[in-house]
């Protein structure tokens, strides 16, 4: 067929959010478009059926999951050859081509795409020579190159980071979610984890102390394997004759060097931290532990502020959604209002998408207009490893310790200023007769 140099007419054929996001990047370099369709995968065979030939220029199909729907992607590669168009698959990155493909489909992977018209499509997608000067084994009769995105060899050493806390060592760290499902809790945990593991001494005594302070529908003695107990809500009950010794009883040792205070089994009012008794509970822990992680509820009470005042330092955990960013906004107006130092609070994106589709990005600059700072950490979506590790009650480094998101949060543990322990520190266990 014979290239058109202008009025391009595009049609493309997706299947998910991130197929949209890769075409978004594609179209984005793509010169020449004067119309554009987008269908999904159920509509096109049907819409596809009833266009003319000539109805299109240029047709792009990306599926997010080649065996989420092979059938309806075999009906529609096989309606798409017969059109007077150019044909492309565009394939996740690192995603095999699938079998017995039509002679027609030119495969094209990334980013990075290449920029200009139609004919720097095609160009990109010419058979081509292997380094060692052979050909590329031919795909159902054709060879196209697959494009790929080059990455960093494996490595898991980080480079050098400047500290999150600048001032000092970090006592008291504060992790809040914007929204429910921001995955503060597992920030949490596992950063609590990572730290005791490489600030504990040798006699035991506990590096870290993690409280769970979402006290009605908290989630931490899940993700650490941990018995709920009694004492805990026996400990609520007399905050205001709570000590150092009572504490320790009401808390369970995980080894290494992490101590945990949970939430309690029964469901106790919000509000009851209100004044004097988070202080309380606060001296408790340090007493006890030279940093004290709270993970704190999706909302705001009426004691957070006495929590913000208190914290060295604030992680404030986001997803790239519109929810979050209102969200991330008004905590951020809240702290700004109590005199909180702005550099104390640190904002991370959770589970972030790869940075490379041109709208992406535009959300991401948004985002950090709104909350008036950048993101301090994209955290990486970790995928079923760590939603199967929450459940199974075990800490990423050792139930996952390549996946990406364990790394990133052992980076960032890192970057975390801690004083040493306190000493030798004797250590509740839970048995029967707490429950």
């Amino acid at each position: 067929m014979s290239i058109p140099k202008d009025d391009l007419k595009l049609c493309t054929i997706s299947d998910g959010s991130e197929a949209v996001l890769l075409l978004a990047s594609l179209i984005a370099r793509l010169e020449g478009v004067i119309s554009r369709t987008d269908l999904s995968f159920l509509e096109a065979p049907d819409k596809l059926r009833a266009s003319e030939a000539d109805a299109f220029d240029l047709l792009v199909i990306a599926p997010s999951n080649l065996q989420r729907s092979p059938d309806t992607l075999r009906e529609i590669l096989k309606r798409a050859s017969g059109m007077n168009a150019e044909l492309f698959l565009l394939l996740p990155e690192g995603a095999p081509p699938p079998a017995k493909l039509p002679e027609t489909v030119r495969l094209l992977s990334g980013p990075p795409f290449p920029t200009g018209g139609l004919k720097a499509l095609i160009d990109a997608t010419s058979p081509h020579k292997e380094p060692d000067g052979h050909d590329t084994k031919p795909l159902s009769g054709r060879r196209f190159p697959l494009l790929r995105r080059r990455t960093p060899p494996h490595s898991d050493a980080f480079p050098a980071a400047d500290p999150l806390c600048a001032s000092g060592p970090v006592e008291t760290l504060i992790v809040q979610g914007t929204c429910g499902g921001a995955g503060g809790t597992t920030l949490a945990v596992n950063l609590a984890s990572e730290i005791a593991t490489t600030k504990s001494d040798r006699d035991g005594a506990p590096a870290v102390c993690l409280i769970d302070l979402n006290m009605q529908f908290g989630c931490v003695s899940t993700y650490l394997g941990l018995q709920e107990t009694r004492r805990v809500s026996d400990a609520y009950r007399k905050l205001r004759q709570l000590d150092a010794d009572a504490f320790l009883t009401s808390s369970q040792g995980v080894d290494p060097g992490l101590l945990v205070f949970t939430a309690p089994p029964d469901l106790v009012p919000m509000d009851i931290l209100g004044g004097k008794p988070f202080e309380q509970l606060l001296d408790c822990a340090r007493a006890v532990a030279p940093l004290v992680i709270i993970d704190m509820p999706p909302i705001v009470t009426q004691w957070s502020e006495q929590a913000f005042r208190t914290a060295d330092l604030i992680l404030s955990v986001n997803l790239l959604e519109i929810r979050a960013a209102r969200n991330a906004r008004r905590l951020t107006s809240i702290i700004n209002k109590i005199g909180t130092p702005p550099e104390r609070i640190k904002h991370l994106l959770n589970r972030s998408e790869k940075v490379t589709a041109r709208d992406t990005k535009l959300r991401i600059e948004n985002f950090e207009a709104g909350i008036g700072a950048p993101f301090e950490t994209l955290l990486p979506d970790g995928g079923n490893e760590i939603r199967a590790a929450s459940d199974l009650g075990k800490v990423l480094s050792a139930a996952c310790p390549s996946n990406p998101l364990t790394k990133s949060i052992r980076q960032l543990a890192q970057r975390i200023p801690v004083r040493p322990s306190k000493g030798k520190t004797e250590l509740h266990e839970v048995n029967d007769v707490d429950l």
